[in-house]
């Protein structure tokens, strides 16, 4: 894949950056979590005819090309300021609310027939326990055609809450004319595999599998379509001869509808290979106009509403409407309404009639059958067919394949099509047959070798036995890449080097056997850099791998301890303990649904019992104990701490260990390196203006912001000679350091609030020693990084905890999320701008926060607005950070 552009011009931010339906921020009172109910009138719903609407779904579940529904529409006319209620603020500001109840919902999603709000109102959509909230919409989100549909909250009831500015008393139409009613899985899961708008047979292969390797710059065009209560169809961005990034969505033509009401949901994926997972959901356009559509190939050309953002990181797919055979094909969709999928035909494809078999001079591409147990589905409807090529030559229509059929599905030709969409597709009149995608936010490179990292690694392993890694060699450039020198080491220990000559084009990668590894007890890692001559890109050509070999066996009786924390549905749970030799020593399950309860059991493992044991935890229903219905866990430990932990995996889980050492917990000393974006400056040095500020706290201050604690961790005071130092290291400001369990990233270990100085270095109290983590057993861990106004990242790998000397500033080291923080100078920092600290820069921060402040005398506290730590709140906060910044949001899960 492409590397994406970071920093962008203020002018192109401001044209693009409101594209989302979601800008964030958080309703009035969003931060009282437990403040006592208010006063608001709840509208109540008809309840829903649940026998017959089954019925209904039995028939047309059946039928790709109907979409998957989960909500019942209800027509209302809603006038927010005749229906709602209006309390004054302090300020002259109105906050208007009113009440939406659908008896017995799992969602709810609404419509704004009439959506019309002047600069600094903004409007949220609450659950009623506070729980979820999207939002808010602001004048950004106004359209030309005047309506604006809003995504999903999930509850049965919900808050409209609008607050009304001062100075634009009157100037709002918001008037609510269709509240979709949700009845079966949206974020929750009953049925086969989950997706957070419907479920897709088990045989469907998530778009991130290794299969899908190849088409990582496709998928990031491909979007889910939402209408009202359906999930209503797939589609994709597409191309145009001038690549001018015009967002123009091609779909089917039985997916026609109200487009101005479509949602468009971008990267809806799980990050790996499995069910599991986050798949994000706040990637989103509202509306889209109509511009072409041809009933015989059933094509349908849509314009989104906005330009999509460069965070969203779109790729614009090629395509080829010149009708020549095709040798291979695939498909990126979104099959019933769930998470990213592919589909594959490796054989050539025919053309023929819709539905028919016959060969001929027609207007679709046939698959006659799916391999690699992929498959399509209702939803699937729209999704782009790639050829060979990588370019869209048609989009589906219909078909019978499903899960337990693999024939027979239909795509309308783009060669049928193009004389309907030339006009908009080929502007320029150019008169070529096909076209290349393209991502307008990415940056190519004629030469560019990317270290794609260990692909064989053993997560953990209760013997050490030796392997052969394999490394994965990716061309990331346009030049075709024909050598390469490949350095890499064990545990620190430099192997010979690898001279690799072959011929790789742009995308394609080669998996190169390293020598063989003994891997040691405890934490392994495998670091690999590559050099090639030339390599205009040097940040992506190192990679390391850190995994766990095998754990010391111990000698005499000990005593192991399970402990299992379930989530909503206990019944689906069951586990089983065996010893060496394959005996089943323990076991447990299936619990109670509908109660979370803590399970503790215990075995003693006997003095002949060394060797590996091996716990299996099942889940039925296939979605494990974390996170869709509940955050559970387990955790298996000795007297000495945890020996296994997790909890997020699907229908099952195996984890092999042995019984720890007599060694007691350790202090564990961690030397941290990392930059805020704000105060940086240049050369590696930050600016440390807040330390000589009289309202800087000598004790911690996360604490009175509501961070929580961890094993001892809070309460840090420090004495006021620590902030005389001067040169490189001053002192710039608090920091929070997280630890979290090297097997489940869920678990918070430890945390501590500690000090960042100038050059970066993060130390403990004294200004000068590194920070410890007290009574740790762990070996791995993943570092959380927090900072009262910038986002929090966290590591992509866990590290071992033996002696961690981590710079985060450093580009090879990789965090978790798409984009998760900034780059500059040639380092890694914590994006600027969250004011509010809810996890996201958004126009709250703007508009509630450095509006406010702006101007105000500087305060540590009631100063969150100053971004880039100068002691004051000005236009650069909001220009050079703010601005930059809005809508990026911490991604930890």
């Amino acid at each position: 894949m492409k590397n994406l552009i970071t920093l962008l011009t203020i002018v192109f931010l401001t044209s693009t950056s409101y594209a989302q339906i979601q800008s964030q921020g958080h309703p009035f009172e969003w931060q009282v979590k437990n403040a006592p109910p208010i006063d608001i009138t709840f509208y109540k719903t008809p309840a829903l005819d649940m026998t017959s609407i089954i019925a209904e779904d039995e028939v047309v579940d059946q039928y790709k090309e109907t979409p998957y529904r989960f909500g019942i529409d209800r027509e209302v006319n809603y006038n927010l300021f005749d229906f709602g209620s209006s309390t004054s603020l302090k300020n002259g500001d109105l906050l208007w609310r009113m009440g939406i109840h659908c008896p017995d919902a799992t969602s709810i999603n609404l419509i704004f027939g009439e959506y019309n709000i002047p600069e600094g109102g903004v409007v949220y959509i609450w659950s009623a326990d506070k729980k979820e909230y999207i939002g808010g919409f602001t004048h950004e989100n106004n359209k030309d055609f005047g309506s604006l549909a809003v995504g999903l909250v999930h509850s049965d009831k919900i808050i409209i809450e609008y607050r009304e500015p001062a100075e634009r008393i009157g100037q709002a139409s918001l008037v609510l004319t269709t509240i979709t009613h949700g009845y079966r899985p949206v974020i929750n899961k009953w049925e086969e595999d989950k997706g957070p708008f419907g479920s897709s047979g088990n045989c469907n292969m998530n778009v991130n599998c290794a299969d899908g390797d190849p088409w990582q710059d496709e998928k990031r065009g491909v979007a889910l379509i939402l209408n009202g209560g359906s999930a209503w169809c797939t589609g994709s961005l597409i191309n145009t001869t001038s690549q001018d990034g015009t967002p123009y969505f091609l779909t089917a033509s039985h997916c026609n509808g109200d487009e101005s009401n479509w949602v468009f949901y971008f990267n809806h994926e799980y990050e790996g290979c499995s069910s599991s997972g986050v798949a994000p959901t706040n990637q989103s356009i509202s509306g889209a106009v109509e511009q072409a559509t041809t009933a015989p190939s059933d094509a349908h050309l849509v314009l989104l509403s906005s330009d999509v953002p460069a965070s969203y990181e779109p790729y614009y797919n090629g395509w080829d409407k010149s009708g020549v055979p095709v040798s291979s094909a695939v498909g990126i969709h979104h099959p019933a309404g769930d998470v990213k999928k592919l589909a594959f035909d490796d054989d050539p494809l025919t053309i023929t009639a819709y539905s028919s078999n016959t060969e001929g001079d027609f207007d679709h591409w046939r698959i006659e059958a799916w391999e690699r147990s992929t498959t399509t589905e209702g939803g699937s409807s729209g999704s782009p067919l790639f050829d060979q090529n990588h370019r869209i030559i048609g989009q589906l229509h219909g078909g019978a394949a499903n899960c337990s059929n693999s024939i027979n599905d239909w795509y309308g030709a783009m060669h049928s099509s193009w004389t309907t969409l030339s006009q908009f597709l080929d502007p320029t009149n150019s008169g070529v047959s096909t076209m290349d995608g393209f991502g307008p936010f990415d940056v190519t490179y004629n030469i560019d070798a990317m270290a794609g990292g260990v692909t064989n690694a053993s997560a953990s392993s209760c013997e050490s036995v030796a392997f052969t890694p394999t490394f994965k060699l990716i061309n990331n450039g346009i030049n075709a890449l024909t050598s390469a020198t490949i350095s890499y080491s064990y545990n620190g220990v430099a192997q010979l080097p690898i001279a690799w000559t072959g011929t790789l084009s742009q995308n394609d990668f080669e998996l190169v056997s390293l020598a063989e590894m003994i891997p040691n007890i405890g934490s392994n890692d495998i670091t690999v850099g590559i050099e090639i001559i030339g390599d205009e890109n040097a940040q992506n050509n190192q990679s390391v791998n850190v995994f766990n070999g095998s754990s010391v066996e111990a000698t005499g009786t000990q005593q192991i301890n399970i402990e299992i924390l379930m989530d909503d549905y206990g019944a689906e749970v069951t586990w089983e303990l065996k010893n060496p030799l394959g005996t089943t020593v323990l076991s447990g399950g299936p619990y109670t649904t509908g109660t979370v309860e803590t399970i503790n059991e215990s075995y003693d493992i006997p003095s002949d019992g060394d060797g590996c044991y091996t716990f299996t935890i099942y889940d039925s229903f296939g979605d494990g104990l974390c996170c869709g219905y509940g955050i559970g866990n387990y955790t298996i430990s000795d007297v000495n701490g945890v020996l296994v932990s997790g909890g997020e995996y699907a229908e099952e889980e195996t984890k092999i260990f042995s019984m720890t050492s007599d060694a007691t917990p350790d202090d564990v000393v961690m030397s941290i390196k990392a930059f805020l974006q704000g105060p940086y400056q240049a050369n590696g040095l930050m600016n440390d203006v807040v330390r000589s500020k009289s309202s800087f706290p000598l004790i911690e201050p996360y604490t009175a912001l509501g961070y929580t604690h961890y094993n001892n961790g809070g309460g840090e005071t420090i004495n006021s000679s620590v902030l005389d130092v001067t040169g490189n290291n001053a002192i710039v400001d608090w920091i929070f350091v997280e630890l979290r369990d090297g097997e489940n990233p869920h678990i918070i270990l430890s945390t501590q609030s500690a000090l960042l100085q100038k050059d970066g270095d993060i130390v403990g109290t004294d200004g000068v020693s590194p920070i410890v983590f007290q009574g740790l057993t762990q070996t791995q861990v993943y570092l959380v990084i927090r900072h009262r106004n910038h986002l929090a990242a966290r590591t992509l790998n866990s590290y071992p905890t033996s002696a961690l000397t981590i710079d985060l500033s450093n580009p090879s080291i990789e965090f978790f999320g798409i984009q998760p923080i900034a780059q500059l100078d040639g380092r890694q920092m914590l994006y600027s701008g969250d004011a509010n600290r809810d996890g996201t820069v958004n126009t709250g921060d703007k508009i509630e926060y450095w509006r406010l402040q702006n101007g105000v005398a500087y305060d540590y506290f009631d100063s969150s607005a100053d971004f880039d730590l100068n002691g004051e709140v000005n236009p650069i906060d909001k220009n050079d950070f703010w601005r930059l910044n809005n809508g990026k949001s911490e991604q930890l899960e």
